[in-house]
């Protein structure tokens, strides 16, 4: 009899991670439509995107001369 209820119970929980994923897609996907695709990114942005790949640059040559 446990085991049963056990079973039942881990069948739930799958069902119900479904669902919560089925959820979370939903709401993603809802998300990405708010932001408009064609939406220039800021200047701001911008610069935070190159200071990133700056950044990851000199670390990648730092590895290199390290090796």
């Amino acid at each position: 009899m446990d085991n049963r209820n056990d079973e039942h119970r881990r069948m739930t929980t799958r069902e119900e991670e479904q669902e919560l994923e089925k959820k979370k897609k939903v709401k993603k996907d809802e998300f990405e439509e708010q932001v408009p695709p064609d939406q220039p990114p800021d200047e701001e942005v911008k610069k935070d995107f190159e200071q990133e790949k700056e950044v990851r640059k000199q670390k990648s040559d730092k590895k290199s001369s390290n090796e």
